[in-house]
């Protein structure tokens, strides 16, 4: 495929993180490492990821916990930012988020080789929850997202990131990137929405970014790393900081709301409570609302596109491209919804919401 864009370490190009093979440490590797590192044994249960290999461990008292590897290709400072990030959260935030479990020499990463390279391994506390994903979204559940967000971006806006963002195609600032796969989707009219969305980026909201304020931010708030409660769907838990980088903090907003997809009546039904519990938690500017609109469209547009390339790129039995074909296909719908509803009465109705909020 020499057409396709380089997905070799030394071409960078934005794709390469989705583009390698994940670490496939061997189940006697996993239990030699869990055992020399944290004293730690039990039953080992893959779990789906992007880029990484992540194993939930059960140990036999009833604790569980997840090791997560790292992919050999990670930056030493991303995997140490994630660190830091979870240890300040914990320290700061009133937001349930897994937490760092430092290993019997007191050291939150451990080295280990594989073919492919060093991996930054770590353990990580589990959550009790069940996914947004999996549960029935609802107006309630979305405001608690939107609290809850806002309250883990404050303990994230402290912690200090001295080296570049890691380079990854799922960060809105690098949009324009995504021209690279815009071939792979067959569907005129998808192709159609995509490319608008990446117009409007070049010519509206990269330019626009320069004068937003700017902070670490979680980047990936999506319904599978949304931990809910049984009881009363309300947020319970953030999962998953591997993407986290410095952007405008609107474009936090916009990723989580991009998910919130009411597919018929009011598409705003959910994303107008959500973020209208943000704002009354974390105002918004004029200026940051006025962007929500284009940037939703966006983070649908990166999702829809990247679908296609798996679609074209993974083998159909790969895991991670099986769950996003499963739980991705709304994305172009939803993106069609949003552009019949257009930018002007999207960004009324969360005004009004944001006002009718700060009455309460």
């Amino acid at each position: 495929m020499a057409d396709h864009p380089d997905h070799t370490a030394a071409g960078r190009s934005a794709l390469y993180a989705i583009a390698a093979t994940p670490p496939a440490l061997s189940q006697a590797e996993l239990r030699r490492l869990l055992a020399d590192g944290w004293d730690l044994e039990g039953d080992l249960e893959p779990l789906v990821s992007e880029r990484d290999q992540n194993v939930r461990v059960r140990c036999a008292n009833g604790d569980r916990f997840v090791l997560k590897i790292a992919a050999a290709s990670e930056p030493e400072h991303v995997t140490d930012l994630q660190v830091r990030a979870l240890e300040n959260i914990a320290r700061e935030a009133r937001v349930p988020a897994p937490r760092i479990v430092r290993t019997r020499d007191n050291n939150a990463l451990v080295t280990v080789r594989s073919d492919q390279g060093a991996h930054a391994a770590r353990v990580v506390t589990w959550l009790e929850g069940t996914p947004l994903a999996s549960a029935e979204s609802t107006p309630a559940g979305a405001q608690s997202l939107g609290k809850t967000l806002a309250v883990l971006d404050r303990a994230l806006a402290g912690v200090t990131v001295d080296a570049d963002n890691q380079v990854l195609i799922w960060d809105m600032q690098r949009a324009g990137e995504l021209r690279e796969v815009i071939d792979c989707i067959t569907d005129q009219r998808q192709r159609e929405l995509v490319a608008d969305a990446i117009d409007r980026f070049e010519t509206e909201l990269e330019p626009a970014f320069a004068t937003l304020r700017r902070q670490l931010i979680h980047s990936d708030v999506n319904p599978g790393n949304v931990l809910t409660d049984a009881e009363n769907g309300l947020v319970s838990g953030l999962l998953d900081f591997g993407d986290m980088l410095i952007a405008p903090l609107i474009v936090e907003v916009a990723i989580a709301a991009s998910y919130l997809r009411q597919l018929d009546g009011d598409p705003l039904t959910l994303i107008a409570p959500f973020v209208a519990a943000y704002h009354a938690e974390s105002p918004l500017a004029d200026a940051e609302l006025a962007l929500l609109y284009d940037l939703v469209r966006l983070r649908l547009a990166t999702t829809t596109a990247l679908l296609w390339w798996r679609l074209r790129e993974k083998d159909p039995d790969d895991p991670y491209r099986r769950q996003t074909l499963a739980a991705e296909s709304s994305a172009a719908e939803f993106a069609e919804r949003l552009d019949g509803l257009g930018r002007a009465a999207f960004t009324a109705e969360l005004k009004r919401a944001c006002d009718r909020q700060a009455l309460l």
